[in-house]
């Protein structure tokens, strides 16, 4: 395949300021920016252009994307109702975005932290805060609360009660994922008092008392699994977006929380993590170091994120300040740990934190981290002007890029494809210099492309999330625009279908069984159609079964070199691995040659240029009288007489075609 340059019209219905702009300026935003290097083809992967999903005057905030491993997805976010903030959502299915519809049903309570999970089928699950009843102290109550959405369903089901006593509700944070079979959890945090409510010591001035707990979804019920932190009765830092806690789902059901806790000895906070067993909760596990060398950690590790592998492995990202000596802080730092399957050996603890980016203090941003099923990592962060990409395996040593420049921190998601490379998004600047969102997407190859992105109203960037279908696809959702002015708005990156396996024969075939077969690959997209090479030269298109007998024309004797491409609904494509397919198509033949100082000694020798002679399957009559040879490819016979004879082979090759041949020889 040879290389191509993809560009996408990505126009803004409405561009910032008044007045004249200059056509080239005008055409410059109005195209996504897309870059390949190392001549690599990444084969029409596709970018699509960012959908105003709402831009209502109503819309309050932006909340948060997902998407499921089958493609479907949606963003959630609110909108006030008579003044009142609720909970809106867009589904992404077939392709497109649906029309937004209430999750919150009739409720008439004020929403805030809309999170949202999604599931194979077009399931969703979201969550959030609201207030629910007033106490006779005046005092107001909140409880976390969800609904769903099932598979072929176009409303949400009646809201269910995750927690109903979430205290004052303030900072709740909750964290909210799923299983691809439907099986849910949501971390979340409780603020049971401050210094203004409760009389407690704290260990660092501003700390407040809290829970982290953890519930989970089976069906249509939520149960608790219980309050996570280790030492209920010492402080925790003061809430803030930043030091929230994070959970992952595992495919196989289970779950990996982490969260932030002071240890009370040092008041320093560090990152913890428990693995969560449905209703049981693992052992607490220490994710944060609490030296650099010989020194001390006194500064707080916080901006927790966490992701899981196919298999159940995980990986915590995490951002902590490291001292210098004398008790200063010398550079912020960026770590990951890596928590291997439990079945592994060491799969009961971290293997221990590693740095993959420091900073001077202030000037890096939250983490966003990705893992894949070979454990091969995906780490992105802001470091200050700058976007730097981290990736590695557990093995290897990691390598940092950057991948451009952002007017935020913070503002960065991150997904990993499987096969290699992944997708990053994050805050930046379109070509007029206006606030817009990036998105690159990298391929296993080492192409990659980038495209500028943003909703019909320009504004600043908020709110910025991505949703991994685990695949290499996401959808990249985000707020843009001022208070009062906000939009909705979201991009999908398709990836190319995942790899897949080519089946063929093992050994010599006749070309009427020159068969393969191969998977179907796992796509997004969909609306596969695959073509098949031979030699490198593209035979058969259009195929939409996942099977051929290949065209026994042109088909030699001999070994080819068979591949097949699949491409998906958007053009983009993926090669099998080539398979070699060894074809006879040609009897076997005979020759007939005489032995050397022996007048009347003659070798016959049955042959096959291709698959060989079955040679008990060979016979050889001399002609002569005498018994017929059998059994042997290769025979001697001495005549007794002079004369002229005339020989019969029999032979049989190994893909089952047969022949007789005659010989003669003259014998004197």
């Amino acid at each position: 395949m040879s290389p191509s340059l993809l560009s996408t019209d990505n126009t803004r219905r409405s561009l910032r300021g008044s007045g004249h702009i200059p056509l080239v300026l005008l055409i410059a935003a109005a195209v996504l920016t897309l870059v390949l290097t190392r001549g690599v083809d990444p084969a029409g992967a596709v970018i699509t252009p960012a959908t105003t999903i709402d831009a209502s005057r109503d819309v309050v905030d932006f909340g948060d994307a997902a998407m499921a491993p089958d493609g479907t997805g949606a963003v959630v976010y609110r909108r006030l109702v008579g003044g009142v903030p609720h909970v809106f959502a867009a589904r992404w299915s077939r392709s497109r975005w649906f029309a937004p519809v209430r999750v919150d049903g009739d409720s008439p309570y004020a929403a805030s932290s809309p999170r949202i999970a999604a599931a194979s089928g077009g399931r969703l699950l979201a969550v959030w805060t609201e207030a629910y009843a007033t106490l006779s102290d005046g005092s107001v109550r909140y409880r976390l609360s969800s609904a769903s959405l099932d598979p072929g369903a176009s409303g949400f089901n009646p809201l269910l009660v995750v927690d109903g006593n979430v205290r004052a509700g303030n900072a709740i944070d909750p964290s909210v994922s799923i299983t691809p079979t439907g099986r849910a959890f949501v971390a979340y945090r409780v603020v049971l008092g401050d210094q203004t409510t409760t009389a407690y010591t704290p260990l660092r001035d501003g700390d407040v008392l809290g829970e982290i707990r953890v519930a989970f979804l089976d069906g249509r019920t939520w149960s608790s699994a219980g309050v996570v932190n280790r030492n209920r009765s010492a402080t925790m830092r003061k809430p803030n977006e930043q030091n929230g806690p994070q959970i992952a789902a595992t495919p196989g059901g289970n779950a990996v929380v982490a969260w932030q806790e002071p240890d009370i000895t040092s008041g320093v906070a560090h990152v913890y993590a428990r693995r969560v067993f449905g209703a049981r909760l693992g052992d607490v596990l220490a994710v944060s170091p609490d030296r650099t060398g010989d020194q001390p950690i006194a500064e707080d590790s916080d901006g927790i994120a966490v992701a899981v592998s196919p298999f159940g492995s995980a990986v915590v990202g995490f951002r902590v300040a490291a001292p210098a000596s004398g008790g200063s802080t010398a550079a912020a730092q960026v770590m990951i740990n890596r928590l291997p399957l439990e079945i592994e050996d060491g799969g009961a603890r971290f293997t221990g934190a590693r740095t993959i980016g420091s900073a001077p203090g202030g000037q890096l941003g939250l983490p966003a981290v990705a893992l894949d099923g070979e454990d091969d990592f995906r780490a992105v962060f802001s470091s200050g002007p700058a976007i730097t990409l981290v990736t590695g395996g557990q093995d290897s040593d990691p390598v940092a890029g950057q991948l451009g420049a952002t007017p935020q921190q913070g503002s960065v998601a991150a997904a990993i494809d499987p096969s290699g490379g992944g997708t990053t998004a994050w805050a930046s600047t379109d070509a007029l210099g206006g606030p817009a969102v990036a998105v690159r997407q990298d391929f296993a190859s080492g192409a990659f492309q980038t495209a500028t992105v943003g909703a019909d109203r320009s504004g600043p960037v908020n709110g910025l999330n991505l949703g991994s279908s685990g695949l290499g696809d996401a959808i990249v959702g985000f707020g843009q625009g001022g208070d009062g002015d906000v939009q909705i708005a979201a991009t999908v990156v398709n990836a190319p279908p995942a790899e897949f396996l080519l089946r063929g024969p093992d050994g010599w075939v006749q070309p009427r069984r020159a068969r393969v077969a191969w998977d179907r690959p796992v796509s997004v997209t969909g609306g596969l159609s695959y073509e098949l090479a031979v030699d490198g030269i593209v035979r058969t298109r259009g195929l939409r079964r996942t099977r051929v007998t290949l065209d026994p024309r042109g088909l030699d004797d001999g070994a080819h070199q068979v591949q097949v491409i699949a491409t998906d609904r958007s053009g983009q494509q993926t090669a099998t691995s080539e398979r070699r397919v060894r074809v006879d198509r040609t009897p076997p033949t005979a020759k007939v040659t005489r032995v050397r100082g022996k007048r009347r000694t003659v070798t016959v020798t049955a042959v096959d240029a291709a698959s060989r002679v079955r040679a008990a399957a060979t016979t050889i009559a001399w002609g002569d009288g005498t018994a017929a040879t059998r059994g042997r490819a290769r025979a001697q016979h001495s005549y007794a007489r002079p004369g002229r004879y005339r020989i019969v082979v029999g032979a049989r090759d190994r893909v089952g075609l047969t022949a007789k041949i005659g010989l003669e020889v003259t014998v004197r």
